[in-house]
């Protein structure tokens, strides 16, 4: 499959600041080249192929021009690609995998904008591919076509980012971390700022939950909001994380490591369970990913997820499994935000007040487990599989009569 860029130096649209940002024409390529992609650097478009476009904002920044900062990326294509859409010797796929938000908000409907644009240019239906980091992106856009009696003229695929395989050594580990037998219930770093993490430290704290914890570190720059998720007084509920935070166990020095970069193994070694608190937690329908989630499957830590409904579900639909014996995963299916943080925090309390014996037994019982999810995810390149997707759709493309 043919890969069109329009020089040999430069991304398509490299004149865009947040297309110009995201990653340079080698990196990419390097991703191209793990499927059955060819570069090709001409505007002579003899044989069907793609032409990608890589952005990295959140949907409201890339597909309309609604403020400053804001850009229609369709709109900015050369008139001579367009053509070459038109006539199916082209197509267009925009990889949108940085940023995983939803495309529709209560002031803002990016697939009505999309939808007019692609009719605007009198595109064919599924000449445009999006790969989206909201995984959820394609049955939203067709409920959203169902809902507005619209035929679906795009295509959208998911695709991941932040697969933690950049993370540091701990990619090499042959084996899963040794869990020691009398250590702590849990370990929750939280390295930036969200609410549903502020009061994810609330709830650990008023609880006196005890595990190897980091977070707080915004409060210094950040107001404290007020709390969604719980019903509680706001100055007890400032006061309790004013008095106990910040704390950081990993990372000493936030502004010269990269966090997402960082595995301290002792941390996993010290502790019987991850809390992932997920970059999103709300954004109802939507579904986005992070290393947040990968990391303790690239160590080897048996986990529970703070994040969108559906998180264990998508990961098992990947080949990993989620079910940790006499651990209360029910929570990933409650839609309501509200009731799912609850849920969350019920069972993650329920996990330490049990006798550590109890505990460290069950340890023992999910080692299958942890194995599995291991070596499983060694397996998985998620770059290659989202490209090889965007192959087999594109063959099918060229060859389907719309």
């Amino acid at each position: 499959m043919l890969c069109y860029f329009d020089d040999c130096n430069n991304v398509n649209l490299s004149y865009i600041e947040q297309i110009n940002n995201v990653r340079t024409l080698q990196e990419l390529k390097e991703s191209l080249l793990k499927s059955d992609f060819t570069p090709v650097y001409s505007d002579s478009y003899d044989s069907p192929g793609i032409y990608l476009i890589e952005v990295s904002k959140i949907p409201s920044l890339w597909c309309a021009k609604i403020s400053k900062p804001s850009s229609n990326i369709l709109l900015d294509i050369r008139s001579k690609v367009i053509s070459a859409v038109k006539n199916k010797k082209l197509r267009i796929v925009i990889l949108s995998i940085v940023e995983g938000d939803n495309f529709t908000k209560e002031d803002f409907d990016g697939f009505l904008h999309l939808h007019n644009t692609v009719k605007l240019l009198r595109l064919p239906k599924h000449g445009l591919l999006i790969i989206s980091g909201n995984l959820n992106a394609r049955q939203q856009y067709a409920d959203w076509c169902n809902q507005h009696n619209q035929d679906e003229l795009i295509e959208f695929q998911e695709g991941i980012e932040w697969d933690g395989k950049t993370s540091n050594n701990s990619v090499h580990l042959t084996q899963p971390v040794t869990i020691k037998d009398h250590c702590l219930p849990f370990n929750s770093l939280n390295r930036a700022h969200r609410n549903h993490r502020t009061e994810h430290l609330y709830f650990l704290a008023e609880n006196k939950l005890q595990g190897l914890v980091s977070g707080g570190a915004w409060f210094s720059t950040h107001s404290i909001d007020t709390p969604i998720y719980q019903t509680v007084e706001y100055n007890h509920y400032k006061s309790v994380l004013t008095a106990n935070y910040p704390k950081t166990v990993d990372v000493a020095d936030l502004v010269n490591q990269v966090p997402n970069l960082i595995n301290n193994l002792e941390i996993y070694e010290n502790s019987q369970l991850t809390v992932v608190t997920e970059s999103h937690f709300n954004q109802t329908g939507g579904l986005f990913i992070t290393e947040k989630t990968f990391r303790p499957l690239l160590v080897g830590h048996p986990f529970v997820i703070l994040g969108q409904s559906g998180t264990l579900r998508k990961l098992r639909s990947w080949g990993f499994i989620t079910d940790f014996a006499g651990l209360d995963q029910s929570y990933d299916d409650i839609a309501d935000d509200s009731d799912r943080f609850l849920q969350f925090h019920q069972s993650l309390r329920n996990w330490c007040v049990q006798d550590p014996e109890i505990r460290r037994t069950a340890i023992y019982k999910w080692n299958n487990t942890i194995k599995h999810n291991f070596y499983h995810y060694k397996t998985l390149d998620f770059k290659k599989i989202m490209f090889d997707r965007v192959i087999d759709s594109t063959e099918s493309y060229f060859i389907k009569d719309f």
